[in-house]
């Protein structure tokens, strides 16, 4: 059985259901999760810990469908309650010579 994060996501067209499949493999194992300086500090000032970004790319929902963007990466939105707020999770789907990855780009 092949998992769905073993195929390169740039040459997939991708659904919600499968960015939603894909983002909980990343997930579940934070090696192929990395966070941009600007999220980094956007966590920082609204207090949002890894564990809140981690809970939400896990149990969240994407909120609208993938966006290609101009680098040719995915786009898109996770939104979750985590330790009680709402928070929101922007991130891009992307692949590198170790497979793809999550980039979260900010969080909110």
């Amino acid at each position: 059985m092949t998992i769905i994060s073993d195929k390169n996501v740039i040459m997939m067209e991708l659904t919600r259901p499968t960015a939603q499949a894909i983002i909980k493999q990343l997930a579940s194992t934070s090696e192929r999760v990395k966070y941009s300086d600007h999220v980094r500090a956007r966590m920082r000032e609204r207090r949002i810990t890894t564990r809140q970004v981690m809970s939400c790319l896990k149990s969240g929902c994407i909120s609208e469908e993938p966006i290609r963007s101009i680098k040719g990466n995915w786009v898109l939105s996770v939104r979750a309650i985590a330790a009680g707020d709402p928070l929101t999770v922007v991130i891009a789907l992307d692949h590198d010579r170790d497979g793809n990855y999550a980039l979260i780009i900010t969080a909110f």
